[in-house]
Order: C-alpha cells, then sequence, then structure tokens
C-alpha cells in the first residue's frame, strides 16, 4: 500500500469512530457525501479496502467487492490484449520482411507479403478480441 493510500485509510478509519449530533436530514447528507467519497477513492485506488466507512450492508460490501474485481479482471485483460497484439505484430512484421526478400529474389514486388501479414494481423486482433471478451 502506497504512503497516500495509507494515509486516506486512516483518514477513513478515524471518520468511522466519529459520532455526529446532527439532525436526519444532515446525516444523509453526510451518508451520500461518504458514499462519493468512497466512490472516488475507489476508482482512484482500486486495492484500498474502505467498504466500511457507514458500515455498510454484507450486501453492498460483496457488491463493492465485486465491481473492483471485474474492474481489475477488465484491466489485466486489456494489458493482456495490448501486450499480446504487440509481440504477434512485432514478429509478423519481421517474418513478413523476410517474405518479401524471398519475393523479390523470386520476381515479384514484396506487395503479397504486406497484405497476407496485414490480413493475418487483423484476423489475430479479431480472434484475440473473441477470446478475452471485455476489456479496456
Amino acid at each position: 500500500m502506497t504512503a497516500e493510500a495509507d494515509r486516506i485509510k486512516r483518514v477513513l478509519d478515524r471518520h468511522k469512530v466519529m459520532q455526529t449530533p446532527y439532525d436526519e436530514a444532515t446525516q444523509n447528507f453526510i451518508k451520500e457525501l461518504q458514499k462519493d467519497i468512497e466512490k472516488t477513492i475507489l476508482e482512484k485506488y482500486p486495492f484500498l479496502e474502505v467498504s466500511h466507512i457507514n458500515d455498510m450492508k454484507q450486501d453492498d460490501s460483496a457488491l463493492a467487492t465485486a465491481q473492483r474485481e471485474a474492474a481489475q479482471n477488465i484491466r489485466l485483460k486489456g494489458y493482456a490484449f495490448d501486450s499480446l497484439v504487440l509481440r504477434y505484430e512485432k514478429a509478423r512484421d519481421a517474418q513478413m520482411r523476410a517474405e518479401q526478400i524471398q519475393e523479390r529474389k523470386d520476381g515479384g514486388d514484396g506487395m503479397k507479403a504486406v497484405r497476407r501479414a496485414e490480413r493475418d494481423k487483423m484476423r489475430f486482433i479479431q480472434i484475440l478480441d473473441d477470446v478475452i471478451g471485455d476489456h479496456d
């Protein structure tokens, strides 16, 4: 946990034990504000456990945990997708250059190798996108 995340967690823990003698409307406003703060913190620091701010029900906590895990899973899939596409493109471009050299030796202009490489890269991206599913 980073120092900034730890500092935020300490502030939230201190706030948890505070009791406020405000009327019901003020209490509701504070609860809504705390939910907005929690949402903002979870977006910036998805690894931070802050579901205890309002003594949320177990269902809400489980939902928040599931949402964080889903967001992390989507980010992980996006990273894997980008990494695999980049590596495949580099390898396919190297193969294309070798095919161009061979085509030129055989009297061609090397454009067939370029078209095949583009076709292969697009098909790889389509298949990988279907396999991975939702990603960013």
